[in-house]
């Protein structure tokens, strides 16, 4: 059976390169792989996947676990030694991830597998010519919501105006709970050339939400982006 090892060029490069080999045998949970017109695992390679094309498309297999290093840099290795590797089987585990893996809902704020219900609130006009905006969940009990608790609130961060806001939830950074983007209309920009709009991230703690961080800004880029027009994906 034909396989395709992704790897490092020879051990040197950090970037990925692909190399041919044959599967000569079946070991357990070993993939014993020859290599193909010289091509070698390296050290530094493990841990790169191993693919094998079903039906016209590159499909998981193995993982690069070790080799006899042939023609790799820095190794010099007895004449007559095989190109062999050796890469550890993960084609038998496709159905149990299947069985086993969990998505984390859009709106799970505390991680309890359960999707919750954000709310951003518009506070209205404060006192010092500013704006105030706060941000409150209903967390799932799996048969109804827990009332409202507010998580975050722009009275310690800065004005913020709710009517100037889009908001939206996912998982941005992947710790399976989910956080809160706003997309920001800052009006017209400082020159009078078009529109500015930013993108803030609210980074849930499991139990609040961490102050808002800004991840992009149309101005950075001097480009004109109209806040009105533009929806949330």
């Amino acid at each position: 059976m034909p396989v395709t090892a992704v790897r490092r060029t020879n051990g040197r490069r950090s970037t990925s390169t692909q190399a041919r080999f044959a599967i000569t045998a079946v070991s357990g949970g070993d993939l014993v792989m020859s290599g193909k017109d010289g091509a070698s695992v390296c050290q530094g390679d493990a841990g790169g996947p191993v693919f094998h094309m079903i039906d016209g498309r590159p499909t998981l297999v193995g993982i690069n676990s070790r080799s006899n290093q042939v023609g790799c840099f820095g190794i010099e290795s007895a004449k007559g030694t095989p190109s062999q590797a050796t890469g550890t089987r993960v084609d038998d585990l496709s159905d149990w991830i299947t069985d086993n893996a969990v998505r984390t809902p859009v709106s799970d704020f505390n991680g309890d597998g359960r999707s919750d219900v954000g709310m951003l609130y518009d506070n209205g006009a404060v006192t010092d010519g500013g704006f105030r905006s706060s941000l409150w969940s209903l967390t799932s009990t799996g048969s109804g919501f827990a009332e409202p608790q507010r998580k975050w609130d722009s009275e310690d961060w800065g004005s913020w105006n709710g009517s100037r806001s889009k908001t939206f939830s996912g998982d941005f950074n992947g710790d399976g709970r989910g956080d809160v983007d706003v997309l920001y209309d800052y009006g017209t920009r400082a020159d009078g050339n078009g529109n500015r709009t930013g993108l803030l991230t609210l980074t849930s703690t499991g139990t609040g939400f961490k102050k808002p961080v800004k991840v992009w800004d149309s101005a950075d880029g001097n480009h004109s982006w109209t806040w009105a027009r533009s929806d949330i994906a």
